[in-house]
């Protein structure tokens, strides 16, 4: 069997909003590292306000210093945010995970209220905005300013050595290490416009970089937020074991004592998942089911219980 069932604790990556904003309301910003912030980055950054208002979610402390716009440390996550969008977003965890972010832009930044980092003018029909929160996580918002906007937004991401990207069922993606590990998530995408109505949005994978799509229309009222988000704390966090297509169809199809034998095998190096696999034969029988009728794959995720979840791309071949 090969290393199909390989186990590394599941760091939810970084969060990235993609905003399709209209530029409305007011209301004051702070400095910008190079002076006043103008009248058009402030309504970008209250654009930002409104369409995030009611998440519950709180700005990190933050300082500008050096060549990043802003430096932030947050729930054992370490960000700079460069001061050109081309610099993208890095990232540093305590634990040793790093990652860049790529931005659609490369824009300057002006850093706004809220401690918001906001590049503007250089792209035809969108602006982008960036924010720490307390979590540690990344907020991205691409701000529409209108039907002349682009329907795709792309994220590079640079990744460790030997990393990949994954779709999950949901619509999300999953950083995949050795075709079976997960050291980062992205949550599923999701987009409403001005009036609150859902808006839809989807990714794709074109190599290591994860592309939005956001069907916007002259028929939209902006502004519309899309929000896939990269957190390092999302549910479920932990060990996470991924199979392939013909041994999801194993445990699917085979019989409850066959199943058990693959298991206990393939957890031979980890007692505890070996047990805890064993108790929840007919739980991860029955998610292989749903995986494989819809031509996905499973994967178990280890929190004290197994979670079972699908996922297609990665080691779903």
């Amino acid at each position: 069997m090969k290393n199909r069932s390989r186990l590394l604790t599941a760091v939810a990556a970084v969060a990235v909003v993609l905003g399709v904003v209209l530029n409305t309301a007011s209301q004051a910003a702070q400095a910008a590292p190079n002076g006043a912030v103008a009248a058009h980055e402030v309504r970008i950054a209250d654009a930002v306000d409104k369409a995030t208002a009611g998440k519950g979610e709180e700005a990190a402390a933050s300082t500008a210093a050096g060549p990043q716009a802003l430096v932030s440390t947050a729930n054992g996550a370490a960000v700079t945010v460069a001061r050109s969008g081309s610099g993208g977003i890095a990232i540093a965890k305590t634990d040793g995970f790093a990652a860049r972010i790529g931005l659609p832009t490369s824009a300057a930044a002006t850093i706004a209220s809220r401690g918001k980092v906001v590049y503007a003018g250089s792209q035809t029909g969108f602006d982008t905005a960036v924010q720490v929160l307390s979590d540690g996580s990344v907020r991205v918002l691409v701000v529409l300013t209108g039907a002349s906007a682009p329907d795709e937004y792309r994220f590079p991401m640079t990744m460790p050595a030997g990393a990949g990207l994954a779709r999950t069922a949901d619509g999300g993606v999953d950083i995949v290490v050795d075709g079976n590990r997960i050291v980062g998530r992205v949550a599923a995408p999701w987009a409403k416009d001005a009036n609150g109505a859902a808006v839809a949005t989807s990714y794709r994978i074109e190599g290591n970089t994860i592309v939005q799509r956001v069907a916007h229309s002259s028929a939209t009222a902006y502004p519309v937020v899309a929000d896939p988000t990269f957190g390092w704390s999302w549910w479920p966090t932990g060990p996470a074991a991924y199979f392939n297509r013909g041994e999801t169809s194993f445990i699917a199809d085979a019989s409850y004592s066959d199943v058990a034998v693959f298991l206990l095998a393939a957890f031979v190096s980890n007692p505890l998942y070996a047990s805890l696999a064993a108790a929840q034969i007919w739980s991860i029988k029955s998610w292989a089911q749903t995986a494989r009728n819809q031509g996905a794959c499973v994967k178990l995720i280890f929190q004290g219980v197994v979670f079972g979840d699908t996922y297609t791309g990665g080691n779903c071949v």
